[in-house]
């Protein structure tokens, strides 16, 4: 039985506009694509992407009112139209989403045929008041953060001292780092971490810089340290000592429990972690305020007013690896971006003796899309991002776009370049909204 947008009758019962109906359909049924796999409900997407919207119209026909009862020939009013719109895109987000509060039992649950439209408005509202909780605390997280560094950048003193803000803080970052997505770019910077310094990527990609130094002229043939890369292109490195990695702003530090953990020799920053030192592993400090020392040297502490144990100091040149996982963003400014970026490369280790598998230290991003975009008209903001990076002293690695739908994440790998860095004052790395506010500029 086919039951589309015209099919189970969404746009004739109530005088819709045909393209209207099909359009909130089709949302509707990308909403569900997520999880439809698992879904047991026997009807197709389509059936139950008309059945749901059938189900919004009648409900929020029924409480606008005696100008707004359904049935044939009655005008939708404009009022109701937009009501519907609304939550119909909100279900369709809802569906789609990858929070506790959805998966496929739940939509089975709203297809269930035995039940009344009552009963299935019921659900439908559950599901979008439970999405309207989980949007609100994901901006309520994202205000928390950003709203300590701006509180850092007008009144630094009392944003180091105010422990309630700094409690909000660290529960906000507990909070971000918990979401699946977030987890994703984890799982991606472990997974590059091992690829590139334990299983020969780094080898691979000091070969593919030396040919395209070469350029055109370069003979796969010819004597070189491409030859000797063919040979050993599947080797994993000699090398047993662990990467050393800095993770900038890393809160509970997620490094030391990770599948790879052995591999590494974490060194974790931020600035005010969610544990003690003694159980978290994290050191407190402001990065943007950290000093670096001789390469060689230790690690300086202090004690701030309030008697806590703070980092002062980290030696230069040291690090194999600095991961930046979503920190950039909430930076109050452009320049302090730059700052952070510039501060990674001095702390990296950028020595490079390709002939005893030792190979300069690598930058490792992560950023929400929304900070940059991901549409074709947001290719120039992605570029003035890797052009920003690039002058900071870095040369690009590799960059992916991962996630999916609203989860989409950016992922920038970048090695620590010998090139003299530009040291203007007036480098900024702008967010896409920073940029479009500009005019463009």
């Amino acid at each position: 039985m086919k039951r589309g947008a015209e099919g189970f009758g969404v746009s004739a019962r109530m005088d819709m506009p045909v393209e209207m109906a099909t359009f909130i359909c089709k949302r509707l049924q990308w909403g569900l694509e997520r999880h439809w796999s698992q879904v047991t409900a026997e009807v197709s997407i389509e059936e139950a992407a008309a059945v749901i919207c059938e189900t919004i119209i009648t409900g929020r026909s029924g409480k606008m009112g005696p100008g707004a009862v359904v049935g044939q020939g009655v005008p939708l009013e404009t009022s109701l139209r937009k009501r519907v719109h609304a939550d119909c895109d909100l279900a369709a987000r809802a569906f789609r989403s990858e929070g506790e509060s959805m998966s496929a039992s739940v939509i089975d649950h709203v297809l269930a045929a035995e039940q009344s439209n009552e009963a299935r408005l019921e659900h439908i509202d559950a599901v979008l008041e439970a999405f309207r909780t989980h949007t609100s605390t994901n901006l309520a997280v994202f205000e928390a953060i950003k709203g300590h560094h701006w509180f850092l950048h007008d009144d630094y003193e009392g944003g180091t001292s105010s422990s309630a803000r700094l409690d909000a803080y660290a529960e906000a970052a507990v909070e971000m780092g918990s979401k699946a997505w977030v987890k994703s770019g984890m799982t991606w910077m472990e997974g590059h971490v091992a690829d590139y310094f334990v299983k020969g990527g780094a080898r691979k990609h000091h070969i593919k810089a030396i040919k395209r130094a070469r350029g055109a002229g370069y003979s796969q043939s010819s004597q070189g340290p491409g030859d000797e890369f063919d040979v050993m292109r599947d080797c994993v490195a000699s090398s047993n000592a662990p990467v050393r990695l800095l993770d900038i702003g890393s809160c509970y530090n997620p490094f030391k429990t990770c599948p790879s953990a052995s591999l590494m020799d974490v060194t974790a920053v931020d600035l005010y972690p969610a544990q003690p030192w003694d159980v978290g592993k994290v050191y407190a400090c402001d990065f943007l305020d950290l000093e670096v020392g001789q390469h060689g040297s230790a690690p300086v502490f202090y004690d701030d007013d309030a008697g806590a144990r703070r980092l002062r100091q980290l030696p230069g040149e040291t690090f194999d690896v600095a991961t930046i996982s979503l920190v950039l963003s909430y930076l109050p400014t452009p320049e302090q971006r730059v700052a952070m970026l510039r501060k990674a490369r001095d702390l990296l280790d950028r020595k490079s003796d390709a002939e005893n598998g030792k190979y300069p230290g690598v930058l490792l991003l992560m950023e929400k899309a929304s900070m940059i975009g991901i549409n074709q008209r947001c290719a120039p903001y992605l570029r003035h991002w890797k052009d920003v990076i690039s002058a900071c002293g870095f040369q690009p690695i590799t960059y992916q776009l991962l996630g999916e739908g609203r989860s989409k994440f950016h992922c920038f790998a970048y090695r620590a370049s010998e090139l003299v860095p530009d040291d203007s004052p007036t480098l900024a790395l702008k967010t896409k909204t920073e940029i479009e506010r500009e005019g463009g500029g």
